[in-house]
């Protein structure tokens, strides 16, 4: 439709023929053939009173009327009403005519009948009456008039409508127009069926590829081809009906989403926004202009409406514009594009000349504008169709590349994989020694490991050694010092009874009962059976004191490291506070909380030396915080649960900060003074515990001390 407004717009009509005219000199249109439809051409006149509205006086003053050219009357679009007043002659046969307006969106189209006594309204139609109101159900307005044979009548029209007021006026017999219509509804119903058929053609294609230009298209010849049965009265007939808001606003509407839905589908199929980006950027002012149209209408605003679609028909041309220019691009879709708009476009244009007179009003000219549609629909339906021929040679192509560079990756990867295999050959031979060398050097680091662990027990053994040492001369210290009064005693003692056994025996009888008591008074006998128990047990405890030391001194340093046993975890700790016994009593208190405790399988050398290197730390830290023996306390509990042993050891020394505290499992990490220690004790604890599948959690505050917390399985088995 818009297309169509925009050709009509711009052939202006130049001149009119001017003057008034006497009631007695109007001429005739002569009907004289019964079986032809007569267009009524010449002679027409209209009124030129201008905008106000006519009286009936008025409308029969022969001086009001004005000559029209002798062709379709074409009116453009006013908004008051226009009246036009032509004569008909009747030479034929037949009484009993009809006139017929073939425009069937006319809003409202009266006609009268000049009598002497003044104006008889014969019929009134249009797009606001219901559409049963119309001759015998026909999309087009027709009138029936009764015209005595080789007599004259005269006529008024009164026209209105938002739309184009273009007036195509015939004259006939009733039955002759009635078969024109049928005729016409044969060529609509094949219309309708082409589109019908392309529409479900296009719709079945865009389930099967996906591709979004057959549903854009889908929709565009929807609203196209609604748009010519709309144009042709089929709509009002068909689809509204009575529907009386729809019958007024329907060309508006759909002329709108026509021309939407053509811009739309065209950016896509021509892919404008590539080709031609400032023309895409045009063609999107015009969808908005459209919706505005849309907006217009459903307002009721159809004038504004009408003349905006008209302005919006010069999108065709830029259509036209981009086909081209995608042909000259050699996009191959462009060609089929151009050949069918063009072909719309003379068919709009062949349609519009016959309204205007320049071409005459024939079937061809009649028709051209639904037949430039439907080859329209068809070509573009065979451009789709070519595209999927496109796409399918474009993935052929790209599958021949492919396949061409799969061939040369292939080649490519047989010429590396034989660098490859030399290389790998060559690299094999460079792990295997690599390998070697590994494992040598694993086998030093192990070794070294086993070296680092035992100096690092041996330095402990050594820190140990003075305490130790101490620790052992006491109670041999003890032991010596009662052997010479023993020995005094003893020796003594034996004199006596050296002398007591010269004297029974009667060896010697010079001994005298007076020398013996005085022997007994002399060595003071009383006072040895006294001194010699108790110098006995003093050598008793310093002797179990020594063993006690040896022996816990052998637990700690025992070589078994590699075996299970099965040990008391409480003899273990006991043994560890016995070798550390010298430097607990000069640094801290010892609380013992060891709730019943089961024999655990375990290495209990290693056990041992985790135990001593956490009791030596403990006690650093309470030696650094400058607590005296008194004020240090070390508190080790133990208690079991179903599965484990847990063992705390918590001093209440300096603590440690939190960066401290997470370090202190790093090998050869120490807080302690360059000589004092190698950093490998906590490591080595962590590593101890961890062959025992054990944990281990550390607590500390600064200031507050530092809880150490060992879980150990009771079966490592």
């Amino acid at each position: 439709m818009s297309i169509r407004q925009l050709i009509t717009s711009l052939i202006v009509l130049i001149s009119f023929s001017e003057g008034s005219f006497g009631q007695s000199t109007l001429p005739s249109f002569r009907f004289v053939n019964q079986n032809e439809v007569g267009l009524l051409l010449h002679p027409v006149y209209l009124y030129s009173g201008g905008d106000t509205f006519p009286t009936a006086s008025q409308l029969m003053d022969d001086s009001k009327f004005t000559l029209l050219p002798p062709q379709v009357p074409n009116l453009s679009v006013t908004n008051a009403p226009v009246y036009l007043r032509f004569r008909i002659e009747n030479l034929s046969m037949q009484r009993e005519l009809a006139i017929q307006c073939s425009n069937p969106i006319l809003d409202h189209i009266l006609l009268m009948e000049i009598a002497a006594d003044g104006l008889d309204t014969i019929d009134v139609q249009g797009e606001i009456q219901p559409f049963s109101s119309r001759f015998n159900g026909s999309p087009n307005f027709i009138f029936p008039v009764d015209i005595d044979i080789n007599h004259a009548k005269e006529f008024i029209l009164e026209v209105s409508s938002g739309e184009q007021l273009l007036l195509p006026l015939e004259i006939g017999i009733t039955t002759v127009l009635a078969e024109r219509q049928h005729n016409k509804d044969l060529i609509f119903a094949l219309y309708s069926g082409i589109v019908l058929v392309m529409l479900i053609y296009n719709l079945f294609i865009f389930f099967s590829v996906k591709d979004k230009s057959y549903l854009y298209y889908v929709i565009n010849m929807l609203f196209v081809g609604l748009l010519q049965l709309t144009l042709n009265g089929y709509s009002d007939k068909y689809f509204w009906c009575n529907w009386h808001w729809m019958r007024l606003s329907d060309t508006y509407l759909i002329g709108a989403l026509s021309g939407i839905t053509t811009v739309v589908f065209a950016q896509n199929f021509l892919n404008i926004k590539k080709h031609v980006p400032k023309l895409n950027i045009v063609l999107n002012i015009y969808i908005g202009l459209y919706v505005v149209t849309l907006i217009l209408a459903a307002g009721g605003y159809y004038n504004i409406s009408y003349n905006l679609i008209n302005f919006n028909g010069a999108a065709s041309f830029l259509l036209l514009f981009a086909a081209y220019r995608g042909v000259k691009r050699g996009f191959r879709p462009a060609r089929f594009y151009l050949i069918a708009w063009t072909i719309f476009l003379a068919g709009v244009t062949l349609f519009v000349l016959k309204d205007f007179g320049v071409l005459p009003y024939n079937n061809f000219t009649l028709y051209a504008l639904p037949l430039g549609s439907a080859l329209e629909i068809i070509l573009i339906s065979f451009a789709l169709a070519d595209r999927i021929n496109i796409l399918k040679l474009e993935k052929e192509e790209s599958q021949m590349r492919a396949l061409k560079v799969l061939r040369q990756n292939e080649q490519m990867i047989k010429e590396q994989n034989v660098m490859l295999e030399a290389k790998v050959e060559e690299r094999t031979h460079e792990l295997r020694r690599s390998n070697i060398e590994l494992k040598e050097a694993v086998q030093n680091l192990k070794e070294t490991q086993i070296h680092l662990v035992e100096s690092e027990k041996m330095a402990s053994l050594g820190q140990l050694t003075a305490g130790v040492a101490h620790e052992l001369n006491n109670p041999i210290n003890f032991v010596s010092g009662n052997v010479q009064p023993l020995k005094r005693d003893v020796e003594e003692l034996l004199e006596l009874v050296e002398m007591y056994e010269r004297r029974i025996s009667g060896n010697d009888t010079s001994i005298s009962d007076e020398e013996f008591e005085a022997k007994k008074a002399e060595i003071d006998l009383e006072l040895l059976k006294l001194e010699i128990p108790k110098l006995l047990d003093g050598i008793s405890i310093g002797a179990s004191r020594t063993s006690e030391i040896v022996k816990g001194l052998r637990m700690f340093s025992r070589l078994d490291e590699q075996d299970l046993k099965v040990v008391s975890i409480v003899e273990c700790l006991e043994s560890s506070l016995i070798i550390l016994k010298g430097e607990l009593r000069s640094k801290a208190t010892v609380i013992k909380d060891y709730q019943h405790l089961d024999p655990i399988n375990c290495y209990p050398g290693k056990i041992n030396q985790v135990f001593v290197n956490l009791i030596s730390n403990a006690l650093f830290a309470i030696r650094k915080a400058g607590k005296t023996a008194e004020d240090g306390i070390l508190t080790v509990k133990a208690h079991q649960t179903a599965n484990h042993v847990i063992v705390s050891i918590k001093d209440n020394g300096v603590g440690m900060d939190e960066h401290t505290r997470m370090r202190i499992f790093e090998p050869f990490f120490t807080t302690k003074s360059v000589g004092d220690g190698t950093g490998l004790g906590m490591a080595i604890v962590l590593g101890i515990v961890n062959d025992h599948k054990g944990r281990i959690e550390v607590e500390s505050s600064l200031g507050y001390g530092t809880e150490i917390i060992l879980t150990l399985p009771r079966d490592l088995s």
